[in-house]
């Protein structure tokens, strides 16, 4: 299999560029039972989730025996350790043997309607077409977001209960997106005031486990059989590894204070 070089590298390898690309169509109106696959892609977005549940995992993409991109969802337990992972999944053990050409990150999802904010009887009101989505995050924007809803669970001190929040489905997530490519931050709020256009079909929603369903050992053990013929200096294509202490950060804000500061 090949092994890292310890040549020097050039600024960006075809393979790194062909991944983005493969990363970006597969992406761009792919389907579930639920809708297609969204991100934040604009500076300020919004959006409200329609059942209080997520799914989370590790996602693996390598180069298959056609030159082609292939995703496959990491056979670890995505709470558990490095270690463990290494254990349970032929990828991960594959990486910290040094094969080159398997790059992972770390992706949320959520069953979202997506928002836009509108002034209505001098208020801003976050305002949402009733068709279902699924929001796609990766840990800066997806951790918060579950610690919204955890909080709200627990409401120690009762202050989501005084505004009648008893689910993170009541509130709206407002995402802030900063800088572009691996500089790109995100930065994640929550306000309580939104109007839906219409009824929801909440059975319209993805059944998000089967977006996390792992490949199986044989698919991986296959596909890490076309890397043993790759060139001892095949250059990496890994642009969206994702440390794992790289969390982004949930801020506190009274969204009544922050309405005049909104643009349409």
């Amino acid at each position: 299999m090949a092994k890292k070089s310890s040549k020097k590298k050039k600024t960006k390898s075809k393979a790194r560029r062909d991944h983005g690309a493969s990363i970006n169509k597969w992406k761009q109106g792919t389907k579930q039972s639920g809708g297609e696959f969204i991100r934040p892609d604009e500076k300020v977005t919004y959006y409200k989730l329609i059942e209080d549940d997520y799914e989370h995992a590790w996602i693996h993409w390598m180069e298959d025996q056609d030159g082609n991109n292939k995703r496959m969802i990491c056979r670890g337990d995505p709470n558990g350790s490095k270690a463990n992972r290494e254990t349970e999944c032929p990828l991960c053990r594959a990486i910290a043997d040094g094969v080159e050409g398997i790059s992972t990150n770390h992706r949320y999802y959520f069953n979202v309607l997506k928002g836009k904010a509108k002034k209505i009887k001098g208020k801003t009101i976050i305002v949402f077409n009733p068709e279902v989505a699924i929001l796609e995050l990766g840990p800066q924007a997806g951790v918060p977001i579950c610690s919204f809803g955890a909080e709200i669970k627990e409401d120690v001190d009762g202050e989501w209960g005084d505004k009648n929040i008893n689910s993170v489905t009541d509130i709206v997530i407002k995402i802030l997106k900063e800088g572009s490519g691996l500089n790109t931050k995100y930065t994640v709020r929550h306000l309580t005031r939104y109007k839906i256009n219409g009824d929801v079909d909440v059975t319209s929603a993805a059944e998000l486990s089967s977006i996390v369903k792992p490949a199986s050992e044989k698919e991986m053990l296959l596909a890490l059989g076309a890397t043993s013929n790759e060139d001892e200096e095949e250059e990496d294509w890994d642009d969206e590894e994702y440390d794992e202490d790289d969390a982004g950060e949930e801020e506190d804000w009274d969204d009544e204070d922050d309405d005049e500061d909104w643009d349409e």
